[in-house]
């Protein structure tokens, strides 16, 4: 491609553990593929994650980020997504009377991201991402669950661990 363009295709395993809505924490694995059109302007993203220790389910994320480097090892990398959700995975996390007629877009993400390239192919990050739940079928749901501890709109952060090679 052009000099500062490069396309980059992507694999992996995730391992995370989940506040499921029952109240309890349930591990979770997933595998995840990706594509991110680099450029020195935005990069747009797509991944395809397919979840299926808990619940097996797809869910698709596209949109924009951006890199900023603040030494040779260090970038903070901001972006903003939507979500597509499987029936399982929107299961695990939103009442179940959602489940069978919410369809499309049904999130919204902002993220900031740093990075640490402390090893030739180990990256350490840490996240803060802010979700708002876009779907309204899940919105209502949400609104009349009785005694729910579900959420709308919310925070995280997350800290991990990538090898690259």
């Amino acid at each position: 491609m052009a000099k500062d363009i490069t396309l980059n295709v992507y694999a992996g395993h995730i391992w995370f553990l989940f506040f499921h809505t029952k109240g309890e924490w349930e591990p979770q694995q997933s595998f995840i593929w990706g594509i991110e059109l680099n450029n020195p302007i935005v990069t747009p993203f797509v991944n395809f994650e397919y979840e299926y220790a808990y619940y097996p389910s797809l869910y698709v994320e596209g949109g924009l980020k951006r890199n900023f480097d603040i030494t040779d090892c260090i970038r903070v990398i901001p972006s903003v997504s939507v979500s597509g959700m499987g029936r399982g995975f929107k299961t695990s996390f939103f009442p179940e009377s959602d489940c069978e007629y919410s369809h499309g877009i049904e999130a919204l993400f902002a993220r900031l991201r740093g990075e640490w390239d402390c090893l030739a192919h180990t990256t350490l990050f840490i996240q803060a991402t802010y979700c708002s739940i876009l779907d309204p079928d899940i919105r209502d749901a949400i609104d009349n669950a009785e005694g729910s501890t579900y959420k709308k709109d919310y925070a995280l952060v997350e800290v991990g661990i990538t090898f690259n090679f």
